[in-house]
């Protein structure tokens, strides 16, 4: 017996809240919490790479959840509608492909650069977390616990910041 695998998918998206293909602003929120508990839990258990990993995602997600606040949209993809034909190629980018994971470019698309830099433990904080990048998850050099240390040290400093700006 065959499996229509397209209606499988189509409601699995729609039962987590989805619109096809399109995360609504509470999931960000929420897999941030999640990613965040993953991370500490792997960092407890000297997967000091994974932990990272898992960390650069927190922000992400706050960031984006963020973006969604202050714009009054519910999708991220959204924000496309509000935006002139200029910024609209690299706005659509935001939940897919490399600009979609980049720190720097998601904390301008929210506006919040200046606060960051202005502020000296944000500025550090996020000059760590600045360099996480998706591809880590294919290298096959561990990190150390130094680092996983600082790394989620700025994670959290970040991530209470940010969630501050969202209300």
């Amino acid at each position: 017996m065959a499996i229509d695998v397209t209606s499988l998918n189509s409601s699995r998206q729609q039962g987590h809240g989805q619109r096809t293909g399109k995360t609504r602003a509470m999931q960000y929120y929420q897999a941030a919490i999640e990613r965040w508990r993953d991370a500490e839990e792997l960092q407890k258990n000297g997967r000091y790479q994974a932990s990272i990993y898992l960390g650069g995602y927190v922000i992400e997600f706050n960031l984006k959840y963020i973006i969604c606040i202050k714009n009054d949209i519910i999708y991220i993809e959204d924000l496309e509608s509000r935006i002139d034909s200029q910024e609209r190629e690299n706005n659509r980018r935001i939940s897919r492909g490399k600009t979609g994971h980049n720190l720097e470019f998601l904390v301008r698309t929210a506006k919040i650069e200046a606060q960051i830099y202005s502020e000296p433990l944000l500025h550090k904080s996020f000059v760590i977390v600045n360099n996480w990048d998706v591809a880590m998850r294919y290298s096959p050099h561990p990190e150390t616990r130094d680092y996983a240390d600082r790394f989620l040290s700025a994670v959290e400093v970040l991530k209470a910041w940010l969630l501050a700006q969202a209300y």
